[in-house]
Formats: C-alpha cells, structure tokens, sequence
C-alpha cells in the first residue's frame, strides 16, 4: 500500500508538471494566432466590431482604437515574458523548431496601419517584444537568428519606418534589443557615461 501511495503522489506532481506546460502552451498558440487577426484590425481589415472602453479618468467612454487589440496581445506577452516563469516560457519558445513567435512577431513590421504614428507605435511595440523574447537568453538569440534572421529583421524594420528621422523612442529601443538592456538616458554633459545620481 505505502509503495503504490508514493508512487501515485510522485505521478500526479508529473502530471500537474506536464498539465502546467500543456496550459502555456495553449496560451501561448492563442496569443500567436490571435496575432495575425489583430494586425488586420489595426489595418481596417478583418471583424472589428466597434467597442467603447470607459475610461477611470474622465469616466466617459470613447471607442476603441484599432491597435488596441494588437497593442494588448504583445503587452500580454511580455509581460508573461516579465512574470516568474519568464524564462522557463522564453525557453520554451526558443526550442520551437520553427520558431513561430518570433516569425509572427517580426512580420508585424510588415503591416499597414493607417498613419505614420500608428505604425511607428507598432514598430515600438515589436522591439520591445522582440527585447522580452530574447532577453538574457543566448538560446533564444540563435532561435531568432535561424528563423527570422538579423538581415531579414533589419531590412523589415528598416521598411516599416520608412523615410522618417529615426527618432529617440526608436534608438532606445534598438540599442535595448543590441545589448540586452535598459537605455539610460544621460546628461550630455556628463562625461563620466554613468547615470547613478552621483554628481
């Protein structure tokens, strides 16, 4: 009896273990496939059915952008990305021998969003998921290398910005991305390159 008892309890910690993986793998296959039909609201395609938010501030409702649904899914993301289990999930994305996640992602840059703001603001979004992908993860780079690649990555952002100045917002979120973390903008004048209060 003591034998099949420690047995069984040992089976089903295997079994809440494997039950845990199977749920973020199902979240994760729906933020990924919600990604595509989000990019075509934000474009004014796809079923965007009109919805008001109420906002807390000014408790008046207003209707909802079309890059809200898009805007939240990669939010979503990352902070799924930021939360304790961050890295066991960008690990998990990383093994993905097709490297899904980072293929939707990227090709985000690729879409239509209307005005010039609405797409650098998608753009903004990207790098900084593409930033919670692969932070701190030397596997998760070479993942994203094999299938996106950094040429590829490079000449899509390139295009989704188009002919505009690059501007602040966008070198901090690729020099984030190049080094793996947080940008400090610092005074000019200061020429001791740290940020640290210390006068």
């Amino acid at each position: 009896g003591g034998v099949g008892g420690g047995h069984g309890h040992g089976h089903s910690a295997s079994a809440s273990a494997a039950d845990l993986k199977d749920a973020w793998d199902a979240l994760l296959r729906r933020y990924l496939q919600a990604l595509p039909q989000a990019r075509e609201i934000a474009a004014g395609r796809g079923d965007a059915r009109p919805t008001t938010v109420t906002t807390k501030a000014t408790g008046s409702a207003s209707p909802v952008q079309g890059l809200a649904p898009l805007r939240a899914i990669l939010g979503g993301l990352r902070e799924a990305l930021a939360g304790p289990g961050g890295s066991t999930l960008r690990a998990h994305l990383a093994a993905e021998a097709n490297g899904e996640a980072y293929v939707q992602v990227t090709s985000l840059l690729n879409g239509e969003y209307g005005g010039t703001g609405a797409g650098r603001s998608v753009v903004l979004d990207v790098l900084a998921t593409l930033r919670s992908l692969l932070a701190g993860s030397e596997v998760a780079a070479a993942a994203f290398s094999r299938a996106v690649g950094y040429g590829t990555f490079a000449a899509a952002l390139e295009a989704a910005w188009g002919d505009a100045p690059v501007s602040r917002p966008l070198l901090w979120r690729v020099l984030e991305l190049a080094v793996d973390g947080d940008y400090v903008d610092v005074d000019p004048g200061d020429d001791t390159g740290r940020d640290d209060g210390v006068s």
